[in-house]
């Protein structure tokens, strides 16, 4: 079976059999959820989960308790340790990565032919719905539609009166506000879970905000009904609504009323609204327009409510803890490990290094501030890095929210390779970067010997997020066009040049529309021109084409670049949040996740069958209090086992793969660029530029005036592509440019032609 895949060679074979039972393992735990969300609970559905519940040793203690567990928690937890453990980098698989199974991700070529299929479909229906909204509706509208239905249907009876039928529709709404909250609430923005590590986290928050949609809408449908009974259902001559919510004066203050049945029935009501009320809230600030320009008030209060909505959750339900173990527990196992690296490390260290800062901002009526950033890393940081990756960045003292950007690799003056951010200041924290930085650019200024005066601005930085799979993307294809708009280039700078040095055979159709002068010229310098000197004999064609969009064009000038001294370390990233090589690299990571996951598991259930005390409400939230300093702690102590057996063990040791020779693929060349550069190079004849090597220059580029249509971008490609050849559209920039390529490509009479999209707008 193994020895027919190209390209096989014992390693390659063995780690395509560990990626297919990964994604074998996620695969069953992920429809065994999606069976239980749409059958379980019909009668038969319900009557049989319930049996096997209580066939178990757990089940005999309380079956009704441990059936979420076994049915949820415990496959979720288990594919994911699996994942940990098996999911490792194919950089160096040749041909069959692209079939599936040698991604190091569940999501690979099955997942993009479904986004590809779902665009045509929207766009044949004229609908402008993201790929996303609908998977979303697809795999968690439609199961806990079912869910509700059934539930119904399984409780109403012929007899039943109005204030029984409402209470079992309202007890319904409920449940499925609780389902919604179980699986697919934190896994999406989980951003060091390994079952999300290859999507883009712009994308996949969507599932997050449909998940919350649905658990806010059925909870208050929830609160309402049962309103509704209380005022106007029950037997009763007056209004029981403030009786039910509101306990008496008494049971605040005695605690033998406290613990009887009248008092806490009405103390769960209380937890319910107000829990209601925090969801409400919670919905409110996560508006689209509160996200786009109010992403500090949104920050906040989803830090402040969240927490409190979950407290007053727990109180409301007596298993409601056993149902959001899912998501807790995977939220908590693949995160804690990483806040300990970062607090340690900022302990240590205080603030990343920054080297030099380039404005890049133009002197146009429509410019705004621009700015290149370079900050340094240390080796293994450096190695770990994959092109399209981001970071989070802080500023103390302006900000305490974390803000990502897309990170590449850059070789300095110093033959030291950095990383680089490029960004524009446009929002409130980037306007802050932006002028610290000046500030600090002032300072340097003054100073003679700017080494030995280190400035005190302190830059907090942890990753990196987003995309690993950018390269096993492109490689999987045989030609591709890369769409960018603005600062949108900086995913595919660093993707461009690894290409390059790994002489891929896929063709590379760049379309980039700028209207900033002195970011082309930077961007050339530092990167595009490395195509034009660089041995492409055995690699596909690359056509560089510049759309320039400025209205009043300004004239070339050079660009201000300041060195920057701080008192920081190299960045550090944990590097256990990446593929690694082969399994026995992974067993340290699978271990720190699995003794968080299951330890977690233990705590909860211990809490919920022993220390819990149906009388006495607040003892339900003893588990979940419990829960958080103890994965501190054990995440702590299994971080520090698993490091100084890395130390002693030489087979558990890093290994530090795919290392390439950086500076020669960052190697600088040339000082300044313009435009008219830019169109000089592409009027010279190709035999010219070959002369800087013996092997053929491959690279085509071209300049134009004014906004292209996105209808002619597609058309042109796929005019200049052969027919039969693996097509794939890369996008990245403003969302009205994302969605006019989405809709082009749709209207081509193209079967498969996927588009991987980023954006910069949660």
């Amino acid at each position: 079976m193994f020895m027919s895949l190209p390209g096989s060679t014992a390693s390659n074979r063995l780690k395509w059999l560990s990626n297919a039972i990964a994604m074998a393992s996620v695969s069953v735990a992920m429809i065994n959820i999606l069976v239980y969300f749409v059958w379980g609970a019909s009668s038969e559905g319900h009557e049989h989960y319930y049996k096997v519940s209580e066939s178990t040793y757990f089940g005999q203690i309380d079956y009704k308790g441990w059936m979420p567990l076994h049915t949820l928690t415990i496959p979720l937890l288990g594919s994911a340790a699996a994942a940990n453990l098996l999911l490792v980098n194919c950089d160096n698989v040749s041909v069959y990565r692209c079939g599936g199974f040698g991604m190091p991700t569940a999501v690979s070529a099955a997942y993009h032919r479904m986004l590809h299929f779902t665009d045509r479909v929207l766009h044949s229906l004229r609908l402008r719905m993201d790929q996303y909204d609908l998977i979303s509706f697809l795999f968690v509208l439609l199961p806990l539609s079912s869910y509700l239905y059934c539930d119904i249907a399984r409780h109403m009876q012929p007899d039943m009166s109005i204030d029984n039928k409402v209470k079992e529709i309202s007890k319904a709404f409920g449940m499925v506000s609780m389902m919604s909250m179980s699986v697919f609430f934190l896994i999406p923005v989980t951003r060091h879970g390994i079952l999300t590590r290859s999507l883009p986290p712009e994308k996949s928050v969507r599932v997050h905000i449909w998940s919350g949609s649905i658990a806010i809408v059925a909870a208050v449908i929830h609160g309402v009904a049962f309103i509704y009974r209380w005022a106007y259902l029950k037997n009763s001559e007056k209004n029981l609504v403030m009786e039910e919510l509101f306990p008496e004066m008494e049971c605040w203050t005695s605690y033998e009323h406290y613990n009887s049945d009248d008092c806490q029935s009405v103390f769960v009501n209380l937890a319910g609204l107000l829990a209601s009320i925090c969801i409400v809230v919670l919905g409110l600030f996560s508006l689209k327009w509160i996200r786009r320009w109010r992403y500090s008030l949104f920050y906040r209060v989803h830090i402040l409510l969240g927490p409190l909505a979950l407290l007053f959750m727990i109180m409301h339900v007596e298993r409601m803890v056993l149902y959001l173990s899912p998501s807790i527990l995977y939220y908590t196992a693949s995160n804690v490990p990483v806040w300990i690296h970062y607090l340690l490390w900022h302990w240590r260290s205080g603030s990343v290094a920054l080297t030099s800062v380039a404005d890049l901002s133009s002197c146009g009526p429509f410019s705004r501030g621009l700015f290149a950033l370079t900050f340094s890393m240390d080796t293994v940081t450096i190695e770990a890095f994959r092109p399209g990756m981001t970071v989070k960045l802080s500023l103390p003292g302006e900000s305490g929210i974390s803000h990502p950007f897309t990170v590449n690799l850059l070789q300095s003056s110093t033959r030291t390779t950095e990383g680089l951010i490029i960004f524009r200041a446009t929002g409130k924290f980037t306007k802050s970067l932006a002028n610290r930085l000046l500030s600090e650019c002032h300072q340097v200024e003054q100073i003679e010997d700017a080494a030995q005066q280190p400035s005190n601005m302190t830059v907090f930085m942890d990753g990196f997020y987003g995309y690993q799979t950018g390269l096993h993307d492109v490689r999987c294809h045989q030609s591709v066009l890369i769409v960018a708009g603005g600062v949108g280039i900086t995913p595919y700078l660093s993707l461009l040049l690894e290409l390059l040095r790994e002489h891929t055979q896929t063709d590379v159709h760049l379309h980039w529309i700028c209207r900033d002068e002195k970011l082309v010229q930077f961007v050339n310098d530092r990167f595009l021109s490395q195509l034009e000197f660089t041995d492409r004999s055995h690699a596909g064609v690359y056509s560089i084409t510049l759309h320039c969009t400025s209205h009043d064009p300004v004239q070339s000038s050079s660009i201000q670049t300041s060195t920057l001294s701080n008192r920081g370390q190299p960045f550090s990233a944990y590097s256990t949040i990446h593929y690694q090589p082969s399994i026995k690299h992974n067993i340290s990571k699978a271990v720190v996740f699995s003794s968080l996951a299951f330890s977690g598991l233990f705590i909860i259930w211990i809490f919920y069958v022993r220390v819990k005390d149906e009388l006495a409400l607040h003892t339900q939230l003893y588990g979940i209090l419990v829960l958080v300093p103890s994965s501190f702690l054990i995440g702590s102590i299994t971080l520090t086992v698993t490091h100084k057996i890395e130390n002693t063990i030489s087979f558990w040791r890093y290994s530090r793969v795919d290392t390439m020779d950086r500076a020669e693929v960052s190697k600088s060349v040339g000082s300044s660029f313009s435009l008219s550069e830019f169109k000089r190079i592409e009027s010279e004849p190709s035999e010219g530029r070959s002369a800087v090597n013996d092997n053929p220059v491959r690279v085509k580029r071209s300049s134009l005036e004014g906004r292209p249509e996105a209808h002619s971008i597609v058309t042109e490609f796929l005019e200049k592509t052969a027919e039969g050849r693996k097509c794939a559209v890369f996008v990245c920039g403003p969302a009205t440019l994302v969605e006019d390529i989405k809709g082009a490509v749709a209207e081509q009479n193209v079967m498969y032609m996927p588009v991987y999209e980023r954006t910069f707008e949660l």
